[in-house]
């Protein structure tokens, strides 16, 4: 049961976890197979490449989750506690349009790309698009959490996240 909670929790960085050990281990083979035997393997470059793909969205949804990604804290470092969360709340309005433009783009394209296989893996090609809605749907959870965490907050500093 613990396990099971704390993949549940920890999701984007299980997925992430996974994506970059499938990244080195298949990249050090596919180095490996050259170096020894001067042949490579069709298909690791392509695995490599998806799960790059998968890493970089789902990092961007647990980043999101952990209210992470960069920012410019200066201004927040100036303004008002107030402003700040006035600042805060539009910000992650904005975040949650991005999410869902990634979802409805990334529907399209796992839509328009399932039947196509890939090169070397004759694998669907939508799914490895279909991380970009899967992850842009769990940037919409974050951010309405962190929105209505920082409704419910009545002083708002810039150096504690609502997490």
């Amino acid at each position: 049961m613990n396990t099971l909670l704390f993949l549940w929790t920890n999701f984007e960085m299980v997925v992430c976890a996974l994506s970059l050990t499938v990244i080195t281990i298949t990249l050090f083979a596919g180095v490996i197979c050259r170096y020894f035997t001067t042949h490579s393997i069709v298909w690791i470059e392509e695995v490599a490449r998806f799960a790059l793909i998968w890493l970089t969205f789902f990092g961007a949804a647990w980043l999101t989750k952990n209210r992470s990604h960069i920012r410019l804290d200066s201004l927040e470092k100036v303004l008002p506690p107030r402003v700040n969360k006035a600042l805060d709340l539009i910000i992650t309005v904005m975040e949650v349009v991005f999410a869902c433009y990634l979802v409805i783009v990334g529907l399209r394209m796992v839509r328009l790309t399932w039947l196509k296989p890939t090169p070397s893996l004759q694998a669907p090609t939508g799914a490895v698009y279909l991380s970009i809605p899967l992850a842009g749907i769990l940037m919409i959870i974050h951010n309405i959490n962190h929105f209505t965490r920082l409704l419910r907050q009545k002083n708002h500093s810039s150096e504690e996240p609502c997490q």
